[in-house]
């Protein structure tokens, strides 16, 4: 049996039989399972982390939304706003 098993993992003469095929297809397996982690740890998405959007950076008002939230909010009167206004966009103020 044990000749058997020998003959046909090694081959009988002249023959290379199936010991040098598996080295072969080992090595193949081994390279296909690289590759597959590289691509696997390259492709992925970062983490989400729970709870929490995404970043965004802080919203910047310009002069002319502060002068109207302001004026919404009551802060100036109408005659302040418009002269503020008028001296935002480069006008005089009158």
């Amino acid at each position: 049996m044990r000749e058997q098993l020998l003959a046909w993992w090694h081959g009988g003469p002249g023959d290379m039989g199936w010991g040098p095929a598996w080295w072969g297809v080992s090595m193949l397996a081994l390279l296909a399972i690289g590759v597959g982690v590289a691509f696997f740890l390259t492709r992925r998405q970062p983490p989400i982390r729970a709870g929490y959007p995404p970043y965004q950076p802080p919203y910047q008002q310009s002069p002319e939304d502060m002068l109207a939230a302001r004026f919404a909010r009551g802060e100036i009167a109408e005659e302040e706003y418009l002269s503020r206004l008028a001296t935002l966009r480069g006008g005089q103020s009158g």
